[in-house]
């Protein structure tokens, strides 16, 4: 996703605010009147727009452009950060989308994306010309983040019905072919669709879920290896051991501690 013609020198960059988003939830929004981000720190966010879905989980980012109407569900268990604000081209006066519709500008996100939204958001409750600055430059670097991530915007939303599937249902046996069927496109337009979107193939892009859970879950030390290998859906214990040493160089019980 590449936000056009886009050149700090140029462009007005105007942060108008940063707020833990409302765990008030349905929403509905028509036209809104500024472009936001969104970070999801915890749960998740459906959205609906043009009889399309979007699913943001945890650690994903997500662009709303304004004048675009959409409507919302989050998670019980909810937390995000938004930060609203316009870009505008200084030559021709007019404002910068990365979009005309909402998309995923990043997705499973390291902790520097989370920093950067949490040092914008407390920046805020300190209304000094120093903390500006330096809110505007971790925004500069956040937009350089998503420009350079190459996430492509028609290959993400051709892509939604077999995303959203994947991220529902990843401890299940999924194949391309019913993916497939639900993007309306062949197995081999999928299979390369997806690789030029995301990297890799949907099946990693599944077992990569399936690994980032088993992650979490190992780390709660609620559950057993074992029982972790039969909640997320793995054939066996060795199977998952074999696939979490393979994603992660470590068994298991090492990551365990």
């Amino acid at each position: 996703m590449k936000l056009i013609n886009f050149d700090s020198e140029k462009t007005e960059t105007n942060i108008q605010s940063c707020f833990p988003l409302p765990t008030k939830s349905p929403v509905s929004v028509k036209e809104r009147s500024v472009s936001a981000l969104i970070y999801i720190v915890r749960g998740g966010i459906r959205f609906k727009f043009n009889n399309t879905e979007l699913l943001a989980r945890e650690r994903d980012v997500v662009y709303l452009p304004e004048n675009c109407s959409y409507s919302y569900k989050a998670s019980k268990e909810i937390s995000a950060i938004e930060i609203s604000f316009s870009l505008t081209d200084r030559e021709k006066g007019v404002n910068l989308l990365f979009s005309t519709h909402p998309v995923l500008a990043l997705i499973d996100t390291g902790e520097e994306i989370q920093e950067c939204f949490s040092r914008i958001l407390k920046s805020f409750a300190t209304p000094s010309s120093s903390a500006k600055i330096k809110r505007t430059s971790d925004f500069l670097n956040l937009l350089s983040i998503i420009e350079d991530s190459e996430i492509n915007d028609e290959g993400v939303m051709r892509l939604a019905p077999a995303l959203y599937r994947l991220r529902e249902g990843y401890c299940e046996k999924v194949y391309v072919k019913e993916l497939s069927e639900l993007c309306g496109m062949s197995q081999a337009r999928l299979r390369r669709l997806f690789k030029e979107t995301f990297g890799v193939s949907p099946i990693t892009y599944k077992n990569n879920l399936r690994i980032k859970m088993a992650c979490s879950l190992i780390k709660s030390k609620a559950y057993s290896v074992n029982e972790i290998s039969e909640i997320l859906g793995f054939e066996d214990i060795y199977a998952f051991s074999h696939a979490f040493k393979k994603a992660t160089g470590i068994t298991p019980s090492r990551y365990r501690g």
